[in-house]
């Protein structure tokens, strides 16, 4: 099944209005949500955040205890993972005819940067669903900002306690251009040196860069522990050039990001030479970290809102199948 688990924590968003917003009486005031969802891009998570979203959004509208002189209204733009095109977006709703009182989003943390540094001076708070780059962590720069997803720097810990646990001493790494990546990369290099474990090499790539001249950089280095930190394009970019140098075999163990898409190896991706079995086959080899969501479906509390904690779970991932989005297991 997709990771839909931390999305699903969207209705935050209606704990933040609480204690921004006071009652009023007479007529239901409108607020608008400015949500910027990637649909498409490296990174297009507002699939799965929409139907998340609009949960959200109906259960506030459609319960009087929480927010009863108000109606919530989302307006949805596609960034893209574009940080150019996502800073436009937030001009136009700054501009617009009509107030923009909180910001939804941006994912993508080369967005969510920029946009959360302007938000801040209009005193917009923004709440993003996820936006994992360590840099978001700095109070001071992004001080109207708050995320419901862990850094991605907190993913190293389970990381180093796996390579302890099997007394790997070298390891390797290689890691996309962004901040996001880097940042948390630095962040896990300090952590393996400071427990006397050896970085054998440090490669990064660009977003168009082909993997393979550092691929067989570390085939050179007879790297055997790898930790790759990427998008998902990228990542199928690194497997594939691993395959085809022999990097993919019993003998190499790679730490890859969990929080891509559902058989994101098979995606159809002209830059991939390699065959959906050679693909598949590599998946082997790979280890992958990400968030898990620890609802109980069998759960029969209710809440505050007259819902039992399984409810939303549930029936976002009857959603999710009627999108043919998630497995059925």
């Amino acid at each position: 099944m997709a990771r839909i688990g931390p999305y699903f924590l969207t209705g935050h968003i209606c704990l933040l209005l609480l204690l921004c917003l006071g009652n009023s009486h007479g007529e239901k005031r409108t607020i608008r949500v400015a949500s910027f969802l990637p649909m498409t891009g490296p990174l297009p998570v507002g699939i799965i955040v929409t139907p998340a979203l609009n949960m959200a959004l109906k259960s506030v509208n459609t319960n009087d205890s929480v927010l009863p002189d108000y109606q919530l209204q989302s307006i949805v733009k596609n960034t893209k993972c574009d940080p150019g095109l996502g800073t436009k977006i937030l001009h136009d709703f700054l501009y617009a005819t009509n107030t923009t009182t909180i910001i939804y989003g941006p994912g993508c943390s080369p967005v969510a940067q920029p946009v959360a540094e302007i938000a801040k001076l209009y005193n917009l708070a923004q709440v993003s669903y996820a936006g994992s780059s360590p840099a978001l962590s700095d109070r001071q720069k992004y001080s109207s900002f708050y995320r419901l997803y862990p850094s991605e720097a907190s993913f190293n810990a389970p990381r180093l306690a796996i390579i302890e646990y099997f007394q790997w001493n070298i390891v390797s790494t290689i890691h996309q251009t962004a901040d996001v990546f880097s940042l948390a990369m630095k962040s896990m290099t300090d952590d393996l040196l400071h427990h006397n474990i050896t970085v054998l090499a440090s490669e990064q790539i660009s977003d168009d860069q082909d993997p393979t001249v550092s691929i067989q950089y570390l085939k050179g280095k007879d790297a055997r522990v790898i930790l790759l930190s990427s998008y998902e394009d990228i990542a199928r970019k690194v497997v594939c050039a691993a395959v085809r140098n022999g990097l993919m075999t019993t003998k190499h163990v790679w730490f890859f990001m969990g929080w891509y898409s559902d058989n994101w190896w098979s995606v159809a991706d002209p830059k991939i030479e390699c065959n959906p079995q050679e693909m598949s086959n590599a998946m082997a080899n790979i280890t992958a970290f990400s968030v898990s969501f620890l609802a109980n479906i069998s759960d029969t509390r209710m809440t505050s809102t007259g819902m039992q904690l399984s409810n939303p779970f549930l029936t976002a991932v009857d959603l999710l199948k009627s999108l043919q989005y998630c497995n059925e297991t």
